[in-house]
């Protein structure tokens, strides 16, 4: 197939400053993208929270812990969750694709590329499928797609330079850890916000993966804030959800208010661990910690500090 002659220049007929300043109006600009990675503000609750080491949380419910590894991230999302995933050897490299149709401006945003890329494929005369055969069109693509679902911003934000430097080289993006790289992401965001003492925390980070998780830990949420659609894989493919849930629902008696809600430990099934995203893996069955030995070490210890006090003596 010939090739269209606007393809290549498609997206450079209207430029980027002029398209930003058809951008929405501050009111709702301030809204988050479709894939946003916020949840209802909820009331911090620290001590629910647990980090036993740097690469996973534990959560205290219903009397027990449910674990966020990179071993459930693996089963939720399906990327490459193995190899180096370092973007510094990228952030240094000249992209070619940013400085032919970005060149206006000093810093591109997520919403320059989205923008772009839209109008590249809205563009009137114009074949969809043919004007994407463009490599330009395509790396465009691969742009928006990292930057609204799997890196979902504000729309304000600098996309990275090493994102540029990826999807111009097909080889390399293909075979980068994106599933590592998104796990600590998302498992860091977690750890700040959850860190802080506040009356209210709101998250972000790609935020579907761990509210993925949390559908298949707690499957009786299904029917009441989430539906499960199916039970294929990668697992984020079998919950829909119609509204954002309230606090006020989330903390209620039908969800983690209930002292007797199910948690399933998710592990994978045998089909899970034949697929490709699962090579390299060593899932890790979770073992959970003896409350009881840990209420009495406890109180002992604060006991040993009463008595120390009431003596005058510090306790080593």
């Amino acid at each position: 197939m010939e090739k269209s002659k606007g393809a290549e220049g498609v997206i450079n007929l209207e430029d980027t400053t002029r398209r930003r300043s058809k951008m929405r109006s501050p009111d709702s600009a301030m809204e988050n993208p479709t894939h946003s990675a916020s949840v209802p503000e909820r009331k911090g609750r620290s001590n629910k929270v647990r980090h036993p080491n740097n690469e996973e949380m534990w959560f205290y419910v219903a009397r027990r812990y449910a674990r966020l590894s990179i071993s459930e991230f693996y089963l939720v999302t399906g990327p490459r969750c193995h190899g180096q995933c370092d973007t510094q050897m990228y952030d240094s490299r000249t992209s070619k694709l940013k400085g032919k149709y970005f060149s206006q401006v000093d810093n591109v945003t997520h919403e320059d590329i989205k923008s772009t890329f839209i109008y590249a494929c809205q563009m009137p005369n114009l074949d969809l499928v043919e004007a994407l055969l463009d490599v330009a069109i395509a790396r465009m693509g691969a742009l928006y797609f990292l930057t609204t679902y799997l890196f979902p911003r504000d729309y304000k934000k600098v996309v990275d330079n090493y994102l540029f430097a990826l999807v111009e080289d097909f080889d390399a993006m293909n075979r980068f850890p994106w599933g590592k790289l998104l796990f600590y992401i998302t498992l860091g965001s977690l750890k700040d916000r959850l860190s802080r003492k506040a009356p209210h925390y709101r998250l972000r980070s790609m935020l579907v993966a761990f509210q993925v998780w949390i559908y298949e830990t707690f499957p009786t949420l299904d029917g009441i804030i989430v539906t499960r659609t199916s039970k294929t894989h990668p697992r984020m493919m079998n919950w829909m959800i119609d509204e954002q849930p309230s606090a006020a629902k989330l903390e209620g008696a039908d969800c983690f208010a209930n002292v007797d809600i199910v948690i399933y430990d998710t592990e994978p099934s045998e089909i899970e661990t034949a697929m490709p995203y699962m090579n390299n893996v060593q899932y890790q069955k979770l073992i959970q910690p003896d409350l009881l030995s840990e209420s009495r070490k406890k109180k002992r210890t604060t006991k040993s500090a009463d008595n120390a006090s009431a003596s005058g003596k510090s306790v080593k």
